[in-house]
């Protein structure tokens, strides 16, 4: 909404009644049915391949099996790793890469989760892009590890097994029925947080690494950043290590490579809004 704002310099107005004509309309695969028929989908589809590939659909599309607008243009959002349905928007924006053929934008979450204008943060951990961009100060932290998780990850278990074998993991989140008030609060306490992608998706990265930079943990990572956006200097990788490499990697962590890991930025280069900047030109035109 802010870009928009500040590209066509107007006001923008968020209408949230469906029966209303709109200029655009923002969707995403955020679920809109009740949670015990998003189980029953899910189960069907364990048995047969093809309800499979129709649960995936509807999952995109919020568990509609049509999709009705009065809106002059649609724009469909995806914060998952989820392929953008065809045929069917305007325009998408995803961990995909831009194309003009198929009018996606590249837009990961972590795009999202950045403060581009400045003002009141939308996010308890929201950076702005230059601070992300320099390097900084470090604070001398304590051995100490925590990760959040709100589901099962076959992958973050792994990596905190592996991690616990040579330093104690506190695990918060819904998963392990320990709630918190503030992420960020917690987060002061340690020096390392377990932060990694719930896919290994070329750039399917999310709010974790911003978010545990942020706090001042060092990053421990498993993600494919494609692009080349991270600083590896800022953070530990395991991506592709097993978990003997993992508990090797970190047994060999010094409090002098958490002090160098701390200090140093988290982006390498600057993010641009380039591209979403095109497609809404495209779609609405220009304007001055």
């Amino acid at each position: 909404m802010q870009l928009l704002k500040i590209y066509f310099d107007t006001e923008v107005e968020v209408i949230q009644n469906k029966s209303k004509m709109v200029d655009i309309e923002f969707v995403s695969n955020a679920i809109e049915v009740p949670s015990f028929k998003k189980i029953l989908h899910r189960s069907y589809a364990h048995f047969n391949e093809q309800e499979m590939e129709t649960y995936y659909k509807k999952f995109r599309l919020g568990f509609r099996d049509r999709y009705k607008s009065r809106a002059k243009k649609r724009i469909w959002f995806t914060g998952e790793n989820l392929r953008a349905p065809s045929g069917i928007f305007d325009a998408t924006f995803s961990f995909d890469s831009t194309d003009s053929e198929t009018s996606n934008v590249f837009f990961p979450y972590w795009y999202y989760r950045i403060n581009w204008f400045g003002g009141t943060n939308r996010y308890e951990i929201e950076e702005r892009i230059e601070t992300l961009l320099l390097p900084r100060k470090p604070f001398r932290r304590d051995l100490r590890v925590l990760t959040f998780s709100s589901e099962y990850e076959i992958l973050r278990l792994k990596i905190v097994n592996a991690v616990k074998d040579v330093l104690p993991v506190d695990c918060y989140g819904k998963l392990y029925r320990n709630f918190v008030k503030s992420k960020y609060a917690l987060s002061l306490d340690y020096g390392l947080q377990i932060c990694n992608e719930n896919d290994l998706y070329p750039n399917y990265v999310t709010e974790k690494l911003q978010e545990s930079w942020v706090s001042r943990n060092v990053p421990i990572w498993a993600g494919i950043d494609r692009y080349g956006f991270f600083n590896q200097d800022a953070i530990i990788d395991v991506t592709g290590l097993t978990s003997p490499e993992i508990t090797e990697r970190i047994s060999k962590l010094t409090a002098e490579e958490m002090m160098y890991r701390q200090s140093q930025p988290l982006l390498l280069r600057e993010p641009k809004l380039d591209d979403s900047i095109k497609i809404f030109k495209s779609l609405l035109g220009s304007r001055g």
